[in-house]
């Protein structure tokens, strides 16, 4: 199980049926289900966040890197 934080910074990666990566999607943790399994992401601007599975989602370990050279929001 992966351990995620509020407010970090994840890619929504799902896969098809072929084991596939089908899409990817920059968001950032709004918070986290009590059952550890799903997770409200912010995909854009605003205050709406999607339900997402954590098995979808992948941590990205640059974040330092990303908040500095994109700035603003991602705090």
């Amino acid at each position: 199980m992966k351990d995620f934080k509020v407010g970090e910074l994840v890619v929504y990666a799902p896969i098809d049926n072929n084991g596939d990566f089908y899409k990817f999607e920059l968001g950032k943790i709004k918070s986290i289900n009590k059952s550890k399994k799903t997770a409200f992401v912010y995909y854009h601007t605003g205050e709406t966040a999607a339900n997402t599975d954590l098995s979808d989602l992948i941590r990205i370990t640059n974040q330092g890197l990303i908040k500095t050279n994109l700035g603003g929001g991602l705090d």
